[in-house]
């Protein structure tokens, strides 16, 4: 230290007090380093002034940014309220700041240099100051010395080094800018070792700094070289401090932020039991900001949770101002523990503390909850582009999948960035296979080329800069060697090059449980993460790779939990490719699919090769578009998938033949108080024909005799009631609409003749087929000539008589009856009986069941019990590709999932009744599985020896649990006792290997989940 004295002239300008006689007896020059001059100056024996006020200014030749001033005592303090201190400061040639007021928060006990300290106190702006000016009032005792510290800390240097949170935790060890950014540069590292505690509250401080600081970094090594240089203490004396725009600083050193808790030098006797944060800025004017705030949220919301304490409860420390212990919140401010000795953390940040608590409470809370997505049921038939809505809770970004159905699987346009193959028969010609031998097994993609080190086999996805996408698969790593690894490139540019040119790669490895993320540029690749993760061989693991183009972050789940992420700070903008690639190993692939982000609304594209949705429904029961949305949350919770189904259909029914006249073709018709008019039944495979219209006019299309008409799905008319002119042609025209809302082609009949009658009716009749179905009817038709009026009888009939020229009959029983018709005309009368005998054939009815709808590979076979009536043929359709025409099929399944069943059965004479039970069948893999799910309750380990584990969102306190065997026996059974969300069942007797059904029974419901037991 350069001892200086301080210059007379200085005093007899600068004395600005009409009453100050105190003139300082050293000015000492205490730099650190050139960025950070530092003054020194000390007064001793000051005198008292008018009030007993100790008056104090000067002009200090190193200008400063910030300071702080002690004072040494005879004797204790017993009041420090009742003493006041007014200090203000003035930039060269300018004018002088406000009054402000401060007080001693610092104790002779809490310091080295035994004197009461101001907290470090801040210019009125962000600027180099010179002159300065005190008053002390209050004391009634004898100061033996004044001292005053300046000190001008300069801007920070350019580059922030940041920690590097581990990937997983919820809520998530918060990103924070070390001392290596803030201190060392400018002071270098400290050597000395800092003393763990184990805090159980969190004291807020303020800084006092003025608002318009730019500088966070400089603002907190402010703090470091006042409470080191200054106050004599070893460190810095906050844990953690934050600024203005949300930046989190490490205070005191601390090797393992993540793992344990340092003492600080901020409360004094509460120093042992808390941790201190410190918010920069005014916060005796001013609200910190928002971002500041919720970084505070944040980076507490992760001390709590992992120190394992509830922010809103209230526990026992030790007070600063009276060291004893006294219950007060784990969340206070420090003038909660220093009573009496200090208003900080101000009185606007003290009156956030009540709302600090509860958001730090509720982000531990929101890791607790999954985020939930839903699709909006899409009503209806699609013809055109449609919009489709999305619900979501607790999410962060959300994803959406369009995918289509050709009729025989289910896919997506990688077009538009989506990405379906579930590989169940063949490989799709999409693929592109570069190397390795690559086939479809049981379902799965399977790679068996265990020599090569870099397999690729790749399908062109469109990815562009601005969205964000998951890369969805399922993976089961195997073979036998000793470096087994494999996953994929995505957002490649050329992917027939070793590395895919440009491109992110993410591998897991099965031989030393690791998940590593790589960039590779212009071929050549470079591994950015190397994370431990468990990765077992020949087991199957759900996987999900999410990058955002925006922020550049990847990252990495394996069964929906976070391993491994990194984020590049310039992320690829475009890619068209994602290529599967495996080293050294057998692997095998499902169900790879690629979703986009979203907004909760997107347009869905249907009706050509280039839109989303490039087919119609193969039939009206099987839709032709799947919409499937997920979402994660802040904290890399994943939600389970929604999905729903859209009926698409952009075509028209086929068109057909009309016919004047029922059952066939006439040219001439008599009554001119009717029209009749009949037409082949037309077909739509897409989605079924919904009804039929008609008209009639005097030209071909016309429809100024009749408007279209609804016709149901019948195909023939008789329209009465007219008033038609002789000697005219008629047309009857027809349309069909199909249940998407499409009509046909408008068909049109060649035209009937009404001509008057003059020669003596003719009377004759025919019907249509008398072998009928149950509820079916005959059409009896007069081909009379000359007629115009007729007279049915038809006894036994319903109805038994008409006054139509035809006429639909109904028969509830089968035998011989007799149809009658009388017609007459100008010319006279006459009659016609004719006897028919009525077939009634019943109509069928498709109905089954399955003996068990749950079955594990292998031996998954399920056994179907026809309970169909009046059908003698059938066709089975087993939702897998596999069909049967047995009257009672069984069907063995190889792979794993959710199976629509569907039975159709029919006769001869009456058609068929179609039966379809959507996932009817649910097949899964208990040797591939380690854990059960089923309606939120887990089963684990799978395989299990001799205990297994059950857990549930719901106490499973008085839950019922029973083992029963393949034959149907119990052979264990207990209570759960105790009001746990998870149990561990032990099982004392003594059981052979297999499979076993464990019934759960609680709240009157039971859940019954499969399970293997090996020895």
């Amino acid at each position: 230290m350069k001892t200086i004295l301080f210059a007379l002239t200085i005093f007899m300008v600068t004395n600005l007090f009409a009453q100050n006689t105190n003139v300082p007896v050293s000015v000492s020059e205490n730099s650190i380093l050139i960025n950070d001059p530092s003054t020194t100056i000390i007064w001793e024996n000051p005198e008292k002034g008018i009030g007993n006020a100790i008056e104090l200014s000067g002009t200090v030749q190193k200008e400063f940014t910030c300071f702080g001033f002690g004072i040494s005592t005879g004797s204790e303090i017993l009041d420090l309220d009742e003493i006041q201190i007014l200090f203000r400061t003035r930039e060269n040639n300018k004018q002088w700041s406000e009054w402000k007021t401060t007080e001693f928060d610092v104790l002779p006990s809490e310091t080295p240099t035994e004197m009461y300290w101001t907290d470090l106190l801040f210019n009125s702006n962000q600027n180099p100051h010179a002159d300065f000016e005190i008053q002390i009032t209050g004391l009634n005792i004898e100061i033996s010395s004044v001292r005053a510290d300046f000190i001008n800390i300069g801007k920070s240097l350019p580059g922030i080094e940041y920690s590097a949170p581990k990937p997983g935790g919820c809520p998530p060890f918060p990103t924070i800018i070390t001392r290596e950014t803030w201190l060392v540069p400018y002071y270098g590292e400290q050597s000395y070792t800092p003393t763990v505690i184990y805090p159980t509250h969190v004291v807020i401080h303020h800084g006092a700094s003025p608002d318009t600081y730019t500088d966070g970094a400089a603002v907190v090594r402010s703090y470091w070289n006042y409470h080191v240089n200054t106050l004599g203490w070893s460190d810095i004396g906050y844990n953690y401090l934050c600024d203005k725009y949300g930046n989190l600083y490490q205070g005191r050193k601390n090797s393992d932020m993540e793992g344990q808790d340092v003492r600080g030098a901020h409360a004094g006797a509460s120093n042992d039991g808390s941790i201190g944060m410190n918010f920069l800025g005014n916060a005796d004017v001013t609200v910190p900001t928002t971002v500041q705030l919720e970084a505070c949220y944040a980076l507490l919301g992760w001390w709590f949770d992992t120190r394992g304490f509830d922010p809103t409860s209230s526990a026992s420390l030790i007070l600063q101002s009276t060291s004893a212990a006294a219950v007060v919140p784990r969340i206070l401010g420090h003038k909660d523990t220093n009573i009496g000795g200090t208003s900080c953390p101000g009185d606007v940040l003290y009156a956030q503390l009540a709302t600090m608590r509860t958001q730090v409470k509720a982000v531990i809370d929101a890791c607790l909850s999954v985020p939930t997505t839903s699709v909006a049921p899409v009503a209806g038939w699609q013809t055109t582009n449609f919009n489709a809505s999305f619900t979501d809770a607790d999410q962060e970004i959300s994803f959406y999948q369009v995918l289509d159905n050709n009729g025989t699987e289910w896919r997506a346009n990688g077009s538009h960035g989506f990405i379906n193959d579930n590989f169940t028969s063949a490989i799709h010609p999409d693929w592109t296979s570069i190397s390795g031998n690559w086939i479809i097994n049981s379902g799965h993609l399977n790679q068996t080329n265990e020599d090569s080190s870099n397999t690729n086999f790749y399908i062109p996805v469109t990815q562009v800069s601005g969205n964000a996408y998951i890369y969805h698969f399922q993976m089961n790593i195997g073979g036998s060697g000793s470096n087994r690894r494999a996953g994929l490139h995505f957002f490649c540019d050329d992917p027939d090059m070793i590395q895919r040119n440009n491109s992110y790669m993410i591998y897991f490895r099965a031989d030393n449980n690791k998940c590593q993320i790589y960039k590779a540029v212009d071929d050549n690749i470079t591994l950015y993460t190397d994370d431990d993760c468990t990765v077992a061989a020949n087991t199957w693991y759900d996987y999900k790779i999410i990058f955002n183009t925006t922020t550049g972050e990847i990252s990495a789940f394996q069964n929906d939990v976070l391993v491994s992420s990194w984020t590049d700070p310039s992320p690829y903008t475009a890619g068209g490719y994602l290529s599967l690639r495996t080293g050294n190993c057998n692997v095998q692939y499902d169900d790879v699919k690629v979703y986009k982000s979203r907004t909760a609304t997107q347009n869905v594209t249907v009706g050509s090769t280039s839109a989303q949705v490039r087919y119609c429904n193969s039939s009206p029961s099987t839709p032709s578009c799947r919409i499937k949305s997920v979402v994660v949350s802040e904290f890399d919770k994943i939600s389970l998938i929604d999905g729903e189904d859209v009926n698409v259909d952009w075509t028209a029914p086929a068109s057909f033949q009309v016919y004047d006249g029922i059952a066939s073709d006439i040219d001439t018709f008599y009554l001119n108080t009717e029209i009749t008019g009949s037409w082949d039944a037309t077909t739509d495979a897409n989605s079924g024909v919904s009804f039929y219209e008609y008209c009639v006019g005097t030209s071909s299309g016309g429809t100024e005799i009749v408007g279209w008409t609804n016709n149901g799905t019948s195909t023939e008319f008789t329209l009465t009631g007219l008033s038609l002119t002789y000697s005219t042609d008629y047309f009857v025209s027809v349309r069909a609409k199909n249940n998407a809302g499409i009509y046909s082609t408008v068909c049109i009949s060649d035209g009937q003749y009404l001509k008057e009658p003059f020669a003596e009716p003719v009377c004759n009749f025919t019907w249509s087929s008398a072998e009928i179905c149950a509820g079916d009817s005959i059409v009896f038709i007069s081909n009379s000539t000359d007629a115009t009026a007729y007279s049915w009888s038809i006894t036994g009939g319903i109805p038994s008589s008409s006054s139509s020229s035809n006429v639909v009959v109904y028969f509830s029983e089968p035998g011989i009856y007799t149809a009658s018709l009388s017609v007459t005309g100008p010319g006279g009368t006459d009659e016609l009986s004719q006897d028919f005998e009525v077939i009634i054939h019943p109509i069928p009815l498709a109905l089954f069941n399955a003996i068990e709808t749950y079955l594990q590979i292998p031996e998954a076979v399920a056994t179907f019990v026809n309970n169909s009536e009046n059908a003698d043929w059938y066709h089975w359709d087993f939702g897998d590709g596999g069909t049967s025409s047995d009257q009672n099929p069984w069907h063995e399944y190889t792979s794993t999932g959710m199976f629509d069943i569907l039975l159709v059965a029919g006769n001869e004479y009456c058609g068929a009744d179609t039966t379809l039970l959507t996932s009817y069948i649910e097949v899964v893999d208990l040797t591939d599985v380690n854990e059960i799910t089923k309606n939120n309750i887990t089963l684990y380990p799978n395989p299990f020896t001799d205990a297994f584990t059950i857990t549930s969102n719901e106490s499973l306190l008085g839950s019922k649990i029973k083992l029963i065997d393949i034959t149907g026996k119990e052979v264990f059974s207990t209570i759960i006792e105790k009001n746990v969300l998870s149990a561990e069942i032990k099982i004392q007797e003594e059981l052979s290997s297999g499979i076993y059904t464990i019934q759960i029974f609680k709240n009157g419901k039971q859940n019954n989940l499969r399970i293997i037991r090996r020895k």
